[in-house]
């Protein structure tokens, strides 16, 4: 799928560069910005610079890439709509449900009306926050998921 569709404006992969470099442990991470569609986004995260000493997937690499899509997920919104705003997250709730043991990917889909009162409170009162749940999975096989509550705020 190309990353660039009618529903997003984003070029993903300068996106993605900019990412890299503001945040060098998805650098280091080797995290891949697979997909975004203006609704949904993928990240792939590879097994061997995240591994534990069980080899299998390190949890704080797992928290750490839930963590970065939901932001990104906000990010990459914003971009579209135009608003420029700081995104943080202010809480989240990780379970890990089977061990990582090959390359993974986590996936957020923001339903569009939840997006747009989440916009539409930020033009409004300059700062809005969102719950956003998160999935990673190894093929098509759950094995952590996330709920992380995002603040922005504008610029």
């Amino acid at each position: 799928m190309n990353p660039q569709t009618p529903f997003s404006a984003v070029n993903l992969p300068d996106f993605a560069a900019t990412v890299r470099q503001q945040i060098p442990l998805l650098d280091a991470m080797n995290v891949d910005f697979i997909d975004y569609n203006g609704s949904t986004l993928s990240l792939g995260m590879p097994l061997a610079p995240n591994i534990n000493d069980k080899q299998t997937g390190f949890g704080g690499s797992l928290a750490a890439l839930a963590t970065a899509c939901g932001w990104a997920m906000v990010s990459l919104v914003l971009k579209d709509a135009s608003l420029e705003a700081d995104v943080v997250v202010v809480k989240s709730d990780m379970r890990f449900l089977a061990p990582v043991t090959t390359d993974c990917l986590a996936r957020v889909e923001w339903p569009s009306v939840e997006k747009k009162q989440f916009l539409q409170q930020l033009s409004m009162k300059g700062r809005a926050r969102t719950e956003l749940v998160l999935d990673i999975v190894m093929g098509e096989e759950p094995v952590a998921n996330c709920r992380a509550i995002y603040l922005a705020r504008l610029k």
